[in-house]
């Protein structure tokens, strides 16, 4: 679980440091690529909320995939209270 929210962090500082020396579009298809990549199910319940929670959608890798994340935190909490 830890290493997937490593990988997750590590794509989300690499689009930030690269923010500033790269276009809207090559950040754009960056960030499409990077988010297949994610296996969100091995995400820790901080990720996914943080995820699901989070105002600024504009530089989060994973705000595309809010919905499917949403509903994959609520999966998981209902399978923890079972």
């Amino acid at each position: 679980m830890a290493s997937e929210d490593t990988v997750l962090y590590t794509a989300e500082r690499y689009l930030d440091f690269n923010h500033t020396s790269s276009t809207q579009s090559w950040q754009q298809r960056a960030k499409e690529r990077l988010a297949l990549l994610i296996r969100c199910p091995h995400l820790s319940h901080y990720w996914l909320s943080g995820s699901v929670n989070s105002h600024d959608t504009s530089t989060m890798l994973l705000a595309e995939l809010r919905p499917h994340v949403r509903q994959l935190l609520m999966l998981r909490d209902a399978k923890s209270t079972w």
